[in-house]
């Protein structure tokens, strides 16, 4: 506490303000950057692994609609 009123005595208190700021800002983004990565690679595996099942069915589906002789109206 003493630090901090030594601060303000010595540059103003608009200018210890933003200091102040400043670093809750920086501390407050680094916990949110770390919070996202968090989530980012939790979830990571299951987007990859609904990527190959939607890949694999894909694959299924054409080998299918040629056994079956199935005309593909998409490509008009």
């Amino acid at each position: 506490m003493d630090v901090a009123l030594q601060i303000i005595q010595t540059v103003g208190f608009p200018i210890a303000c933003c200091v102040f700021l400043g670093f809750f800002i920086k501390k407050q983004n680094d916990e949110y950057r770390e919070d996202v990565k968090a989530i980012t690679d939790k979830y990571e595996v299951s987007i990859d692994k609904f990527s190959k099942a939607i890949d694999r069915n894909t694959r299924i589906l054409t080998a299918l609609e040629s056994k079956i002789g199935v005309k593909d109206d998409s490509a008009e």
